[in-house]
């Protein structure tokens, strides 16, 4: 992965509560969710945060060329806590922030100046309440104007209800 600039910032965009999901056959690469509606914006709570049916979704994750990761989680209704934290980030001096909504789903993007650094996040969520596609891209700019980047994407399918066994998130 890239500098440890990166791994908080990216760790906002992954739900906390996951767990690995199934393995798949030896040698065989896990399969993606099946096609669901995963374009435009998805529903939205009273705040503006995306709002999805509540329970285990699978996830299948990949980040700058990594081979595919999935895992369950369980959600609750709102948005998870990383997303919202994103999503509804107050300008400040130091940050740009723009927020926009249409065929492309829920988007966000942040600049922000810390410690002689430009942090720059890109966030888009676009789906339905039963699935979603997250794609969160990150580059830190240094005083020396070196860029390091990354980009992650989700994309998640609802499966049904929770089992106890792993914990709701957002």
């Amino acid at each position: 992965m890239r500098p440890i600039l990166i791994l908080p910032l990216a760790a906002l965009a992954l739900a906390a509560c996951s767990q690995p999901a199934p393995a798949a056959s030896a040698g065989e690469p896990p399969a993606p969710p099946r096609a669901a509606a995963t374009s435009g914006v998805p529903p939205l709570d009273a705040d503006g945060l995306p709002r999805f049916r509540p329970g285990l979704y699978e996830v299948v994750q990949v980040s700058d060329g990594e081979p595919p990761e999935t895992t369950r989680q369980c959600l609750g209704a709102g948005a998870p806590d990383e997303w919202r934290d994103i999503l509804t980030r107050k300008p400040g001096p130091e940050c740009k922030i723009s927020r926009s909504s249409g065929a492309a789903g829920l988007q966000v993007a942040t600049e922000c100046r810390q410690n002689g650094n430009t942090n720059r996040l890109h966030l888009t969520v676009a789906g339905s309440e039963t699935a979603y596609r997250m794609t969160l891209k990150i580059a830190v700019t240094t005083p020396n104007g070196e860029t390091s980047s990354m980009e992650s994407t989700a994309q998640a399918r609802w499966l049904g209800a929770c089992s106890e066994s792993i914990e709701e998130d957002g």
